[in-house]
């Protein structure tokens, strides 16, 4: 990761998480809100992201906002559609970055190594949008204020869901039928292609191309 994104944030290094990325982004800016959610055929929702970063920092890693820099990126070698925290309400749909403490073992799923995910993340890093916009290609336009959330938490419910089948990590949220249901639009089922190199997360008919690096480079 370390040279395609040296050209989009700085690298340095952090007392507990050792070699970590902060992106270059005004300071408003939180993960996972400018690009949209979709469906696919194999690994449940994925987060489209607009950004020449997001093939790496939302599909590896998890994210934890420090004081001095923002919200900083601490890399990983687990491929996810997304790492989020959801949670779901009759009315609202909301999604966070998982933190460092959250793992995650393609043999077993999710670890929370006592960490609990109703508790631990703090309302201001969750983005809220009504349930009827979920759909919506330019999701982060409907992100309800910052000062919501910490009423919207207490009317939400905790309904994170990671699973792996065949090796495949499936990020399942909140239920797709629900989604259609509420929205009226059927979620096009999309199928993830992986090109040779970094590009952008573009939508071609039914397939999202997402790069993943090799093996060795990511051990």
């Amino acid at each position: 990761f370390y040279t395609e994104l040296d050209r989009h944030g700085r690298w340095f290094e952090h007392p507990t998480y050792g070699y970590v990325w902060s992106p270059d982004v005004g300071p408003d800016w939180r993960p996972y809100t400018r690009g949209r959610w979709v469906m696919t055929e194999e690994h449940g929702w994925l987060w489209e992201s607009e950004e020449p970063f997001g093939w790496a920092v939302f599909h590896y890693g998890r994210w934890f906002l420090d004081e001095g820099s923002g919200w900083v990126w601490v890399p990983g070698t687990v491929w996810g559609p997304a790492w989020v925290a959801w949670r779901h309400s009759d009315e609202q749909v909301g999604w966070a970055p998982l933190p460092p403490a959250v793992g995650f073992d393609v043999r077993v799923g999710i670890q929370l190594g006592g960490f609990n995910l109703s508790f631990g993340i703090a309302p201001r890093n969750y983005a809220f949008v009504e349930e009827r916009r979920f759909l919506d290609n330019r999701i982060g336009g409907y992100i309800v204020p910052e000062a919501r959330n910490v009423t919207i938490i207490h009317n939400t419910t905790n309904i994170t869901n990671y699973t792996v089948v065949d090796n495949r990590v499936i990020n399942r949220g909140v239920p797709v039928e629900r989604v259609e249901r509420v929205t009226g639009r059927r979620a096009q089922r999309i199928r993830v292609a992986q090109p040779s190199a970094p590009t952008h997360q573009v939508i071609e008919k039914d397939v999202v191309r997402n790069y993943r690096p090799a093996e060795n480079k990511l051990e």
